[in-house]
């Protein structure tokens, strides 16, 4: 479970914790941040959680198999993305 701590970090921190947690390169977590803005997640709080909440979503396993570093393949994020705003609408 993600802590207040990390939530309220900055920007930086807060990457660095998705890298290693998730394997999140910068790149792609600033393209989620501003996914997640536009679709009208403003709050930087809010839409922090729902970051950690997508990236734990896409990284839970399948059942038999191990979690592993979120993988997403060319072309994949914004659908993941929409798929899951959806889910939590």
């Amino acid at each position: 479970m993600i802590t207040a701590e990390t939530v309220n970090s900055p920007d930086l921190v807060f990457q660095q914790y998705c890298k290693e947690v998730f394997g999140v390169n910068r790149g792609i977590y600033n393209t989620i941040d501003e996914w997640f803005f536009q679709a009208g997640a403003v709050s930087v709080l809010e839409r922090r959680q729902i970051i950690v909440n997508f990236l734990q979503d896409l990284s839970e396993p399948n059942q038999g198999e191990k979690a592993a570093l979120l993988k997403v393949g060319k072309g994949g994020l914004v659908p993941a993305l929409y798929a899951f705003w959806k889910k939590c609408a």
